[in-house]
């Protein structure tokens, strides 16, 4: 038996906790989950983030991109007058799009800022584009090309699929099995049985400082590992991972976590792209997209 007790009756992110009035263990079968690998190999190095559009203009860049129930969608602005101006420019920008092609909920922000220093400007900023709910967020500090100063890559769930089940996790509570937000994002965001995951630092949660460089690496993971329990998924249902770093030695911690945290059964690819700058001044960032407990990985 268990009874809800509201911490914060906030309009836009309660926070509550729920209180075990009775507890009672039950014996439990492990169920065992067969796929098959999706590359020979367990990990992909890439030497530098970098945008790749091809033809930027004064004023920046907009495309979309239909996939499945999702649209994808990239904005990115250039210098102007101040970097206010241009992070409210680029958010008007994101909404007309948003408008423009008809789309329902946003699921997942990938925020590209060419120097990391401009992070709380452009939180600020960013905080008043949402009003009811935060989408799940990566965000880095990017080699973007001249002149670019921030870049935005979302995705949103098509209005037609607006009956597939969408719920958010957004942690604002300093608590012991995963850190609090440290922005303006949920921590994950389930569709249907896709998780997306938002991007997680090395931080200690009942203090919300990185844990030491060698262990960075492990305690972030481990928040990957309790972010996916609470959304009813494991690391054997991950579908793509990538872990941001700002060192080659910061990937080669990465790389070892992943390996003792992963056993011989999980064929995802993780990619460990080298960016110039993390939030916090991290050294890695996990972000991870995997499906529910439910389906089995092929």
């Amino acid at each position: 038996m268990s009874s809800v007790c509201i911490h914060s009756d906030d309009e836009i992110a309660p926070v509550a906790y729920l209180k075990l009035n009775q507890l009672s263990l039950t014996e439990k079968l492990e169920a065992t989950i067969s796929h098959q690998p999706v590359m020979d190999h367990s990990s992909i190095y890439i030497d530098k983030l970098t945008n790749t559009t091809s033809q930027i203009s004064r004023e920046g860049t907009t495309s979309v991109f239909h996939s499945g129930p999702f649209i994808l969608i990239s904005v990115s602005k250039c210098q102007g007058a101040s970097l206010v101006t241009v992070a409210e420019s680029l958010m008007l920008t994101m909404q007309d799009t948003l408008l423009d092609v008809k789309g329902g909920q946003v699921i997942m922000m990938y925020l590209y800022l060419r120097n990391m220093q401009d992070y709380t400007v452009v939180n600020e900023i960013y905080a008043t584009a949402f009003s009811s709910y935060y989408p799940a967020r990566v965000c880095v500090q990017a080699d973007l090309p001249h002149p670019l100063l921030i870049q935005m890559e979302i995705t949103l769930l098509r209005t037609q699929n607006s009956s597939i089940p969408t719920l958010y996790l957004h942690v604002q509570s300093i608590s012991h099995w995963a850190p609090a937000n440290i922005g303006p994002y949920s921590q994950a965001c389930k569709v249907g049985d896709i998780i997306f995951l938002a991007g997680q630092i090395g931080l200690i949660p009942g203090c919300m400082l990185l844990a030491p460089p060698k262990l960075e690496a492990i305690v972030a993971l481990d928040h990957v590992i309790s972010v996916l329990k609470v959304k009813g998924s494991d690391l054997s249902h991950v579908i793509r991972g990538v872990c941001y770093c700002t060192s080659s030695e910061a990937v080669q911690r990465a790389q070892r976590a992943w390996l003792k945290a992963a056993n011989s059964s999980m064929s995802c690819p993780i990619a460990y792209p080298l960016v110039s700058g993390l939030p916090r001044g991290a050294s890695v960032e996990w972000h991870i997209i995997a499906v529910d407990n439910q389906h089995t990985v092929k």
